[in-house]
C-alpha cells in the first residue's frame, strides 16, 4: 500500500534530522483506515504469518477494488500530514502509525482468491510491518532519540519498497503509487 512509500519522506527527514544534516524538513506523510469506524480502532495486530477470517475468497477485482479504496484514504491521510519541525513527528506519527495499523488491520480481513494469496500475504505481512515501523519512529520522536531511529526508516524504506513492487505486479493501483 502506498502509505509505506508515503511515509519514506518522513522517514527519510527523520534520519536527516537525526544525523544532524540539513534544516527542519517539511515532509508530507499520510495513513488511513478502510472507514472512518475503523479510523477509531486502536486495536493492532502483529500476527504476520497467516490471514485471519478465512471466508469465501474475493475475485481478484474484489480484492483489487476493496484493498485499493483501503491505500486510496491511506494515501489521502498522508498527503494531509505535514512534518514542519522537530515536535511535529512526536505529535504526528503515532496517530499515522494507528491509522496505518487499523488498515492493515483491514486488509488481512480480506481473503484473496487462491492466485493471489502469496502475494496478498507479503503485501499485509509488509504494511503491518512497516506501520509497526513508524509506530516506533513515533517513539523515538517523542523521545527525542530521532537518532536512534534511523535504522528503523532504513528498514522501513525497504518494507515500503517490497511492497509497492508486489502490489504493482498484482494489479493494484491506488496500493502500487504513491501520491507524492
Amino acid at each position: 500500500m502506498s502509505r509505506l512509500r508515503l511515509v519514506a519522506p518522513a522517514l527519510a527527514a527523520i534520519a536527516l534530522a537525526a544525523s544532524g544534516c540539513g534544516k527542519s524538513a517539511s515532509t508530507t506523510t499520510s495513513a488511513q483506515t478502510a472507514s472512518s469506524a475503523q479510523s477509531n480502532s486502536s486495536t493492532t495486530t502483529t500476527t504476520t504469518t497467516t490471514l485471519a477470517g478465512a471466508t469465501k475468497p474475493l475475485t481478484r477485482a474484489e480484492l483489487i477494488a476493496k484493498a485499493d479504496l483501503i491505500c486510496k484514504r491511506v494515501n489521502a491521510r498522508h498527503a494531509a500530514t505535514s512534518f514542519d519541525t522537530k515536535g511535529d513527528y512526536a505529535r504526528l506519527l503515532p496517530p499515522l502509525a494507528a491509522y496505518q495499523l487499523a488498515a492493515a488491520a483491514a486488509m488481512r480481513k480480506l481473503t484473496p482468491p487462491p492466485s493471489m494469496a502469496a502475494g496478498w500475504q507479503q503485501i499485509v505481512n509488509d504494511a503491518q510491518t512497516f506501520a509497526e515501523d513508524v509506530a516506533k519512529l513515533g517513539q523515538y520522536a517523542v523521545a527525542n532519540k530521532l537518532r536512534a531511529g534511523r535504522a528503523v526508516s532504513l528498514a522501513g524504506a525497504k518494507a515500503d519498497e517490497q511492497m509497492l513492487a508486489i502490489a504493482l505486479r498484482e494489479g493494484f493501483q491506488d496500493c502500487a503509487h504513491a501520491t507524492g
